[in-house]
C-alpha cells in the first residue's frame, strides 16, 4: 500500500522529533496497521479499514509528542453518558463503528449504544441505513 509506506516514510524522516518519537511512532504506526488488518480479516468493508489508517497516519505524522502518539493509537471509542457521546481529537468515526458493530455480535447493545451505531453506520451507508432503520 502506497499510502502505508509514505506514512513510515514520513515518519522517519521527520525533522526536528527525537530518536525516541520516531521509535514510538513507528511502534505506533504497526500497532495501527495490525490491528486494522484484523479489521479487514474480519470482513469488513475494506474501505473503512483504510480510512482508519489513512486518517490515524496522518494524525500520526502531525504528532509533536510521545503522549499525543499514546493518544492516537488507542481504539476510536467515544466517552459515553446517558445517552451523549464525545469523541477526543483522536477519534475516528469509521473506527468507532467497527467497534459497535463487533460489540453487537457478542451482546445486544443497550439503548444508547443502538441509538450511536445506527447514527453512525447511516454517516457510511446512508441508503442501507434507511432500508434498515427506516427515516432517521
Amino acid at each position: 500500500m502506497r499510502q502505508c509506506r509514505h506514512t513510515r516514510n514520513e515518519i522517519i524522516t521527520k525533522e526536528g522529533v527525537s530518536d525516541d518519537w520516531r521509535a514510538r511512532a513507528l511502534e505506533v504506526w504497526d500497532a495501527l496497521r495490525l490491528r486494522t488488518y484484523g479489521y479487514a480479516k474480519d470482513n469488513i468493508v475494506f474501505w473503512l479499514p483504510l480510512r482508519i489508517l489513512f486518517k490515524k497516519g496522518a494524525m500520526i505524522e502531525a504528532a509533536e509528542t510521545k503522549k499525543e502518539l499514546d493518544e492516537i493509537v488507542k481504539p476510536s471509542v467515544p466517552k459515553g453518558s446517558y445517552g451523549r457521546f464525545e469523541e477526543g481529537p483522536y477519534h475516528v468515526r469509521e473506527e468507532e463503528m467497527i467497534l459497535w458493530s463487533r460489540a453487537s455480535l457478542e451482546a445486544p447493545l443497550n439503548e444508547d449504544g443502538y441509538k450511536r451505531y445506527a447514527w453512525l453506520f447511516a454517516q457510511f451507508f446512508p441508503k442501507e441505513a434507511e432500508e434498515i432503520f427506516g427515516r432517521q
